[in-house]
């Protein structure tokens, strides 16, 4: 497996595969809303003021087909409150099924690390972590992470 930042210069083809990975990693989760391409790509566009294309890691086979995505955003409210951006919000990271439990979230994580540290980050947060999702809570201890509020998605026949 190998990391990469996301391609700026091909962003349509890297917003499909985004599209394709979400799908493919978050579906049957509960509070997963399938979104289209173009959907997405509205959300992106709301993204695009203030994204850092190196804190967006797509994890890629040997044959170069995408297997995990880790998205990250710089925490623009800090500019909001007239201080210099040095914390990083990680929004996303999964892994397709099949190839979980192979190295590849701790992969795009030392990746991402490594990019935060280059540009001056001194904090990131991994926010909206399911309880139930022991992964991404095992990989953010494993960088010394610390867990912040959690969240639950309660559910109710009506």
């Amino acid at each position: 497996f190998t990391t990469r930042e996301l391609d700026r210069s091909r962003l349509s083809q890297e917003l499909a595969i985004f599209n394709k990975l979400q799908s493919s990693i978050f579906a049957g989760r509960s509070g997963y809303m399938p979104r289209t391409l173009v959907e997405d790509q509205k959300m992106l566009e709301t993204f695009l003021p203030f994204l850092d294309y190196e804190l967006v890691i797509i994890a890629e086979d040997t044959e170069s087909n995408p297997c995990g995505v880790l998205i990250c955003l710089p925490d623009v409210y800090q500019a909001f409150k007239e201080h210099r951006i040095d914390r990083a919000r990680i929004m996303s990271i999964g892994v397709v099924p099949g190839w979980k439990r192979n190295g590849i979230g701790a992969m795009m994580a030392s990746h991402l690390m490594r990019s935060l540290l280059r540009k001056g980050y001194r904090t990131a947060e991994a926010a909206w972590i399911l309880e139930s999702n022991l992964l991404p809570q095992n990989l953010a201890k494993r960088f010394n992470g610390k867990l912040g509020r959690e969240f639950v998605l309660l559910r109710k026949e009506l």
